[in-house]
């Protein structure tokens, strides 16, 4: 079946809220884009401990590279990727391959069908889109140093750096392959309801750390709901429980 207008909404976490999502681009497809609702369906994924498969992202591109689709609507550019180089690809994968148009909603991202090469402003856009989501990982890791040095100046006697941090010089430093595992403990946990036992045997986070891992879930992964880190955790997680 042919769907002209394809929309994609996703969600990272039970709390959030995929419906509210899914209307404000139904409604900015019907009231901005003017096209009607008969020529409109809408794809979803939303990340729990029995789907971290993106069906719907595989079927949203299944359409596009088949021809059965001519428009694709999502509200932010990470929901077709985690950093630079997955971005380009999925866009250039769209667009310029498959000849499909594009409109990102939060973003201001609008490319039509039929476009052959993207136009300046087009690809200024979303290399500034792309150089953001790039870098939100490293803010990520800096806000929790900074945290970190903000209690030592207080007076809190912090000790030997958490899991996931190493110090250098007296300086706090990301180590990147435990702070992943970190990441991928909070999840497994929290989303899938792993033991203790589990996760130090698949992932590596010794088991009496993990509970001090999940209490610290801000600090690795901030306040926000919906984060690419735990995103990327999930589909690394899917590969080990396979």
């Amino acid at each position: 079946m042919r769907y002209p207008t394809t929309i994609y909404a996703r969600v990272s976490t039970p709390e959030q809220d995929i419906a509210q999502q899914k209307e404000k681009l139904w409604n900015h497809a019907i009231d901005e884009l003017e096209i009607e609702p008969s020529n409109i369906d809408v794809l979803e994924d939303e990340a729990t401990g029995s789907n971290t498969d993106r069906d719907g992202y595989q079927e949203m591109m299944r359409r596009v590279c088949e021809g059965e689709t001519e428009r694709v609507i999502v509200r932010s550019i990470t929901r077709l990727g985690r950093n630079m180089r997955d971005l380009n690809d999925a866009v250039h994968e769209i667009v310029v391959d498959n000849g499909c148009g594009l409109v990102v909603v939060n973003d201001g991202l609008h490319i039509e069908p039929d476009t052959e090469e993207l136009n300046l402003e087009q690809k200024a856009i979303l290399y500034g889109l792309s150089f953001a989501s790039d870098i939100e990982h490293e803010m990520i890791k800096q806000r929790t140093i900074d945290g970190l040095r903000a209690a030592e100046e207080a007076g809190k006697r912090i000790g030997r750096p958490i899991y996931g941090f190493t110090s250098e010089d007296g300086n706090l430093r990301p180590d990147n392959e435990e702070y992943e595992q970190a990441v991928q403990a909070i999840v497994a946990k929290e989303e899938l309801g792993w033991s203790d036992r589990r996760i130090q045997r698949q992932i590596g986070v010794p088991r009496r750390t993990v509970p001090r891992v999940v209490d610290r879930r801000d600090i690795y992964l901030g306040d926000r709901g919906d984060d690419d880190l735990a995103e990327q955790a999930r589909d690394d997680l899917e590969a080990i429980g396979q």
